[in-house]
């Protein structure tokens, strides 16, 4: 549950920081796709644990 609320709050910041740039495309210019790379290596990292644990 931890790491599910974990994502769901860096989620929700990206897409803050999205509406933003939206509005002014000179701020976090980065921020969104370095929290989506970010996101998408603490997942595969967390998968291939818990496969290699023998839970899943």
């Amino acid at each position: 549950m931890q790491t599910s609320f974990s994502f769901a709050r860096v989620m929700f910041f990206s897409s803050m920081a999205a509406m933003i740039h939206g509005l002014f495309p000179f701020l976090f210019v980065k921020t969104g796709s370095n929290n989506i790379k970010m996101l998408y290596t603490r997942m595969v990292t967390h998968r291939s644990q818990t496969m290699s644990s023998g839970q899943g």
